[in-house]
């Protein structure tokens, strides 16, 4: 229950060493220090702020940015508009000179989701494949094709590769109708690769691939 006095230091323990014996931060061992004044926190709390500091540029989340710039949907987008002419069609023909019956009638439907536009310069949606193959061996003579629709008014397109790579299309043959016809007025002999486009995208339409020798069959 009793209370030990503490003994008070006297007053010269307790004084800091003078500035000229403390110059260049060397202290007068022979002199004791306050120990309420510590020398070695204050240095090993700069320390300690400064080493603190380097989470600060840590900042690597601002890299994760980069993700931003993976926008490669867009250039599969770019991939889809083809038109293979190297792809197997869905119908195969073949023709010679004096083909019979003549016109030629080839039930189809068209549409699909390749824009032709952006594939070689031609309006209308279709397949990457073509529609139509047909193998010509004419000498060089008169091929016309055209497409009617099984319900008039739905609005197609053809698209056709000759045997030298040279792309043909057509939209309305003429201007009261929405039908297309190409022709050809020497068609080498070769593989003529077809595709008959819809619009708007994303239709279907059924109708009649029709192939001629003879320049009086047109569409409606």
């Amino acid at each position: 229950g009793l209370t030990t006095p503490v003994p008070v230091p006297a007053a010269s323990e307790t004084t800091v060493p003078p500035a000229d014996e403390t110059a260049g931060g060397q202290a007068d061992p022979s002199k004791p220090v306050d120990p309420s004044k510590p020398v070695a926190p204050t240095t090993s709390a700069a320390a300690g702020a400064t080493t603190t500091a380097a989470p600060a540029t840590t900042a690597a989340p601002a890299t994760t940015a980069a993700a931003t710039t993976t926008a490669a949907p867009t250039t599969t987008a770019a991939q889809a508009a083809t038109l293979e002419p190297s792809l197997a069609a869905f119908i195969d023909q073949t023709g010679a000179t004096g083909f019979s019956p003549d016109p030629d009638l080839t039930p189809m439907v068209a549409g699909g989701s390749v824009d032709a536009f952006l594939a070689v310069g031609c309006l209308g949606f279709t397949t990457e494949a073509p529609d139509v193959q047909f193998t010509w061996t004419g000498g060089g003579g008169f091929l016309r094709w055209f497409f009617t629709p099984d319900t008039p008014g739905d609005d197609t397109t053809l698209i056709i590769n000759d045997p030298n790579g040279n792309w043909l299309c057509n939209d309305d043959w003429n201007t009261s109708s929405l039908n297309p016809m190409v022709d050809i007025a020497s068609a080498p002999d070769g593989v003529y690769d077809i595709w008959v486009g819809v619009l708007p995208p994303g239709a279907t339409i059924s109708g009649t691939l029709s192939v001629t020798e003879f320049t009086g069959p047109t569409p409606p």
